[in-house]
């Protein structure tokens, strides 16, 4: 591993003369019950991204979250975000998620059950802990939480809500779900004008207009109203993104009325089709032909989105639904300030390098600490006499650090710890994860890398039949392994106790007394 890392750094320094520094690009991605909190327990491998510039917020229906957490290639894409918003999470409040250093929430749509559905969940990283606080509120369809104004440098502190609203004509739909959440939302409204909401809404909306026109108005009425203080449509104008949406959806339901109503009654504004990569695609959120999926925000924050992208669709991420990827700007501040967050350097490692970042790479490369070098250079060639060995080393040091500077603006960092408690980082080392598996991903991957590289429709369905293949096998595997497992511990309980218990006690729980006192009270 130390070797391939090694590797990937020296073919960054390979690269060649550097053009001007633009600005920074946005790394490609695979890119009312109560609230409750998990303790989370460090695995072998700890990514912490320590880019103090963009924090990466996933929005994402997991369709349930402690399957998809079985496997590998979810686990990679949780990890290259700071911020995890998930829906349908369908957990109930003795679940316990312990997934890298991150911290978990949730709201749970019933404490106590046997058949799990919704559910609402946020996890982040130990770093940004001191930033984050949840905000209980009883509406059942959305968690807040406040984002300290100190971490992205605004005047308010920011207000998020993930938000899953149940579909239309199933057993838990609600025709108010959208009213309870705007009702929660005026009322912190109050505290900050700096507001996101993002989720699952079901709310197909094509590309209606989600803010105030004037032909919204009577005609007597526009010569005696300027329809700008309705709306915040200009800050739109002022950042060159564009009013009208573009959306491959052409349909919209009643949940979609309701939510562009919501819109333009409260100055949010759909971020899906208008910002970012998503700005001249509207792609398709569930089903590969549905929006559903959105992120809105107020205008006023709209200066911190820095890139938005709707992920192409994975069986491995979700049943029906595509993740959505929000990068949001920090300016400069240090979320990993102060001694506890302090990450050792021998540690850290650049992500691998990827051959379409090219550019890029040469563009986020220094070029005025290039032109520096270049002098000093050129003044030590004039006075050869006095240049040894440590001036040589100091030299190549500078040029490593510039080259490496720029890899870890474009690549990402992580650390790696050392320490491999309960072998939980090796995923390879799932007891269900057998030859079946390993076989089968390979030809995954190797599907993925040739519709990478080639693009066309025949690559593609190769990809599609391969993937549904992995997880088939993959499921196959845990539900096999599980049966052999339960049949085992009951035979082994009399049997053979000694080994029982050895086998139990692998699995460790932080359970609270209170809540074991509630569980068996009922």
């Amino acid at each position: 591993m130390e070797t391939d890392k090694r590797q990937q750094e020296t073919e960054g320094a390979r690269q060649k003369e550097p053009p001007r520094r633009g600005p920074q690009q946005n790394n490609d991605r695979p890119r009312g019950a109560p609230h409750g909190t998990n303790s989370h327990i460090n695995t072998s491998i700890n990514y912490n991204h320590v880019n103090k510039d963009i924090v990466h917020l996933l929005s994402l229906n997991v369709c349930g979250l402690k399957r998809k957490l079985l496997y590998q290639e979810f686990r990679d894409l949780l990890k290259c975000n700071d911020l995890l918003c998930l829906t349908e999470t369908k957990l109930d409040d003795l679940d316990e998620i312990s997934f890298e250093d991150f911290t978990f929430h949730y709201k749970n749509r019933k404490k106590f059950t046997s058949f799990r559905s919704g559910g609402i969940a946020l996890g982040y990283r130990s770093q940004y802990a001191k930033f984050i606080h949840c905000i209980e509120t009883d509406c059942p369809f959305v968690l807040w939480f406040r984002v300290d104004r100190i971490l992205f440098r605004t005047e308010d502190d920011i207000i998020m809500g993930i938000v899953y609203i149940p579909p239309e004509n199933t057993r838990y739909t609600s025709e108010n779900a959208m009213s309870e959440i705007e009702i929660e939302f005026l009322e912190l409204q109050k505290n900050s004008n700096c507001i996101f909401l993002l989720g699952d809404f079901n709310s197909r909306t094509a590309n209606e207009q989600d803010f105030f026109n004037i032909s919204d108005f009577e005609e007597h009425l526009t010569e005696f109203i300027d329809v700008n203080e309705f709306n915040d449509i200009h800050v739109l104008d002022d950042l060159k993104i564009p009013r009208i949406r573009n959306s491959s959806d052409t349909v919209v339901n009643s949940y979609g009325r309701k939510l562009i109503q919501f819109c333009k009654n409260n100055n949010m504004y759909i971020l899906n089709g208008r910002v970012g990569k998503d700005r001249v695609l509207g792609k398709p959120t569930s089903r590969s032909i549905s929006v559903v999926d959105y992120i809105l925000c107020t205008a006023n924050i709209l200066c911190k989105v820095d890139d938005f992208e709707v992920s192409d669709f994975c069986n491995l991420f979700s049943d029906i639904h595509a993740p959505l990827c929000l990068s949001l700007t920090v300016n400069g501040c240090n979320a990993t300030q102060g001694e506890s967050e302090v990450i050792n350097d021998k540690n850290v490692h650049i992500g691998k390098w990827k051959h379409e970042k090219t550019n890029e790479y040469k563009n986020n490369i220094d070029v005025d600490k290039v032109n520096e070098l270049l002098l000093n250079v050129m003044s030590k060639y004039d006075d050869i006499s006095s240049v040894d060995q440590g001036t040589v080393d100091s030299i190549v040091s500078d040029i490593t650090t510039v080259l490496l500077s720029a890899a870890k603006d474009t690549f990402g960092v992580f650390t790696k710890n050392s320490k491999n408690i309960g072998g939980e980082g090796n995923f390879s080392n799932k007891d269900w994860f057998n030859k079946d598996c390993k076989k089968v991903r390979q030809e995954f991957r190797k599907s993925r890398r040739l519709y990478k590289h080639y693009g066309s429709n025949l690559f593609k369905e190769r990809l599609r039949q391969s993937e549904k293949h992995y997880k088939k096998v993959m499921d196959e595997n845990i539900k096999l392994y599980n049966e052999n497992l339960r049949t085992k511990m009951r035979n082994m309980r009399f049997k053979n106790p000694r080994q029982f218990w050895k086998i139990w006690n692998k699995v460790k729980h932080n359970i609270t007394t209170e809540s074991l006192f509630t569980f068996l009270k009922i």
